[in-house]
Order: structure tokens, then sequence, then C-alpha cells
């Protein structure tokens, strides 16, 4: 008969699992670094809440801004797409001018202006 070598006990280990399941997700998170990143502004002189950046097929969360504050967001989608902001200012809905077009790895900033209408400037970035 044959003897077979050991096989190593690190190697058939329980904890290796975990730890192989973290290196998966560390990757996959880092897949995305290079997506859109969109800042929203309020300029205006109320309380923003309620918010979501919005595109065709999905949309994210935008945390309540006070006046003078902004936020940054890593909209969950990577293609190219036109956004608009929806949410409240004051109690009263946001006013939309138009939606923007994204492309994948813009700057953009969506701006809320005094009178409660919502601006979309994209800054591409560079090939």
């Amino acid at each position: 008969m044959i003897a077979r070598p050991p096989v190593p006990r690190f190697a058939t280990a329980p904890r290796a699992l975990p730890l192989a399941g973290l290196v998966l997700l560390g990757a996959l998170a880092g897949c995305g670094s290079d997506g859109t990143t969109l800042t929203v502004i309020n300029r205006s002189h109320a309380r923003l809440e309620s918010l979501r950046v919005c595109a065709e097929r999905d949309s994210a969360f935008v945390p309540a801004l006070a006046p003078g504050d902004s936020a940054v967001v890593r909209p969950p989608w990577s293609d190219d797409d036109v956004i608009q902001l929806r949410g409240l200012a004051a109690g009263e809905p946001l006013r939309p001018m138009m939606g923007g077009f994204v492309e994948a790895g813009d700057r953009v900033a969506v701006i809320v202006d005094s009178t409660g209408f919502v601006t979309v400037e994209v800054r591409a970035e560079p090939q």
C-alpha cells in the first residue's frame, strides 16, 4: 500500500473559510472603487429630508442635510444613467429642473439652491 503524504492541518481548519470569505469580500469591494461619486450640497435655507438620488432602475439614500451642509454618496449603480434628486425642503417637495446624465466614473455635484430648485453639475473624469 502506498502511503499518502500528510495533509497540513491549517489547510483543513474551519477558520480558513471565514478568512477566505473576508478576502473575497475585500476584493469585490475594491471593484467598484472607480464608480460615480455624488456630492449633494444644500445651499437652501431649509433642512432637506427624505432625500434619494434616483436613477432609472435604482436609487441611493442621502442623509438629511441642514442648511449649508453636504453629503457624499456612492450610488449602487455603475452604468451611465440619468439621475434626479427627490426629497423635501422644509416639508415641500424639491423642484428638479431636469435630470442629469451621468457616465460611470463621473464626479457629480447635486445642488439645491435657496428656492428649492435642484441642479446637477457633472464633472467628467479625464480618460
